[in-house]
């Protein structure tokens, strides 16, 4: 077997074996009373207790609120959405054709009270200037993975959103400033990072470019980003391996799940 491809395979494996504990992770979360718990049910119900402390404790008492049931509308539909592009637009317009009263300041204002309080956090598109920043819709992600699964109606949820969600929540802790990328082009970079010594990262997210069609994809992403941040070493960010077939440029740096968590 030539030397390139033992290599490959060498990694699959490596792939394989990491698998079932990534899982594992993506299902439970990282709350540490959440992983000593056996049953689905279990931990469904803590995750959902957390939450209602959350919105009972540090925002409906703390800010006074009292449409309870926009605030409990809002935060399903929000944990139900991780690493998706937010609309609160959208959100009103759905509330308002299900009879929800509520106005769109309102939400704005329960979701700055979300994320004081720490359940979700939203990243902003990255551009100068603090007007765009604001028009422009901002990603969702959760504080903790696992509240999507305790929220979810099925367990069909996005595996590609979830994983996206524990890079977000790494990035955050070591970020001066985290953005996401929208070349001019059209395509996503899901992450911009800025560091505290002021070194910057473009970081993509594909949960499988096992595709040629999809690592071509997010490949192309990168490097139309990296036009615009030049400066920003370019990562992306997997579960899977490159196929063979598809070339990747030296710029960019292909980085498993397992292994940037642990980086």
């Amino acid at each position: 077997m030539p030397e390139m491809e033992r290599c490959y395979y060498s990694r699959v494996r490596r792939v394989r074996r990491c698998a079932p504990i990534l899982t594992a992770s993506l299902e439970m979360g990282g709350f540490p009373e959440v992983g000593a718990l056996s049953s689905l049910r279990e931990r469904v119900e803590l995750l959902q207790g957390y939450v209602d402390t959350v919105l009972f404790r540090d925002v409906a008492e703390r800010h006074q609120i009292s449409n309870l049931t926009a605030l409990r509308s809002f935060v399903r539909q929000l944990l139900r959405n991780p690493a998706t592009l937010l609309s609160v637009s959208k959100v009103y317009a759905d509330f308002h054709s299900r009879g929800i009263t509520v106005s769109k300041g309102t939400l704005l204002e329960f979701l700055d009270y979300l994320e004081d309080a720490f359940l979700i956090f939203t990243v902003c598109l990255a551009d100068r200037s603090e007007r765009r920043r604001q028009v422009n819709p901002r990603k969702l992600y959760l504080s903790d993975h696992g509240l999507a699964q305790a929220f979810s109606p099925s367990t069909g949820l996005n595996r590609g959103h979830l994983i996206e969600n524990i890079v977000a929540c790494e990035l955050a802790r070591d970020s001066r400033d985290l953005t996401y990328v929208k070349t001019s082009s059209g395509f996503e970079v899901d992450f911009l990072t800025t560091d505290f010594e002021g070194n910057r990262r473009l970081v993509q997210v594909a949960a499988d470019i096992s595709s040629p069609k999809t690592c071509e994809r997010e490949i192309r992403a990168l490097i139309e980003a990296g036009k615009d941040f030049p400066d920003a070493a370019r990562v992306l960010v997997t579960e899977t391996d490159a196929p063979l077939s598809v070339t990747i440029p030296e710029t960019i740096r292909i980085v498993p799940v397992w292994r940037f968590l642990l980086s």
